[in-house]
């Protein structure tokens, strides 16, 4: 090899050394490879979800502490001291640590003999809440769980709602049937749990019974009464022909003016 190859070869890797070295200790990374670390408000959210939610002594605890957090973010992003991405974040983390507490109480809410409407409300809330943030699989039991709590809080209502009606527009047998097979419906797991909803559906048929049976006696009394009227009417119309006709014998109007007219 000449002196003047080897030359070269040498500069050349003189100028790639200097280029490395030059990236790596004079020429900054660029901004993907800058790794930020958590935001302080993050950072807090990361560790009161493990105190507050994961090691809470009751779910109660571990509701409350989780609606606390979630109102500290939004307030947070509404001051503008994070950003709505951070936020979306720290609802992601929260929810995260959640989900597995609200499925696991839902089995023991559900299962109970009397239902807590404002506590049934707040865990669908919850629920609902936790499935918008996207943070579980689709397959996983924990979002089973929690699809599970909001269907069954809302057909809850329905139910409630249902059983208070009065029934009112039950005319005929065919509604009142209607009306029994709506109520049976609502008769399953775990609704049929709640001893005062099992009641009041229980009761449903009977009022629907009630209710077509006050329909057919006011038509039953309004037929009557129509049935009345018509022969008050009849009876009126012959009365007047009646009268009439004896006007008619007596001479009508003119004989009774002669006769007036003879006796002055």
């Amino acid at each position: 090899m000449n002196k003047a190859l080897k030359i070269g070869l040498i500069v050349i890797a003189v100028l790639v050394i200097g280029v490395v070295v030059w990236r790596t200790l004079i020429m900054p990374p660029s901004i993907n490879e800058i790794k930020f670390d958590d935001s302080i408000f993050t950072t807090q959210i990361k560790t009161q979800s493990v105190d507050g939610i994961d090691k809470a002594k009751s779910f109660d605890k571990a509701q409350q502490n989780f609606t606390s957090m979630l109102q500290d973010i939004n307030d947070a992003e509404f001051l503008e001291n994070i950003d709505h991405n951070e936020a979306t974040n720290c609802k992601k983390i929260i929810a995260q640590h959640f989900a597995p507490v609200l499925a696991a109480h839902s089995d023991s809410a559900f299962a109970a003999h009397e239902w807590n409407t404002s506590h049934l409300d707040a865990m669908r809330e919850a629920a609902q809440l936790i499935i918008g943030t996207n943070v579980l699989a689709s397959n996983s039991d924990d979002l089973k769980k929690l699809k599970a709590i909001v269907k069954n809080v809302n057909d809850y209502h329905s139910a409630l709602s249902f059983a208070s009606s009065s029934f009112g527009n039950c005319t005929s047998q065919s509604e009142v049937n209607s009306v029994t097979s709506k109520a049976r419906s609502y008769n399953r797991a775990p609704l049929n749990n709640c001893t005062s909803l099992v009641k009041a559906l229980n009761a449903v048929p009977q009022k629907a019974k009630d209710a077509l049976a006050s329909y057919q006696s006011a038509q039953k009394a309004k037929a009557e009464k129509a049935e009345r009227d018509k022969k008050d009417a009849e009876e009126r119309r012959k009365k007047a022909e009646e009268d009439e006709f004896e006007r008619i014998l007596n001479g009508g109007d003119n004989q009774q003016h002669i006769r007036d007219t003879y006796h002055e």
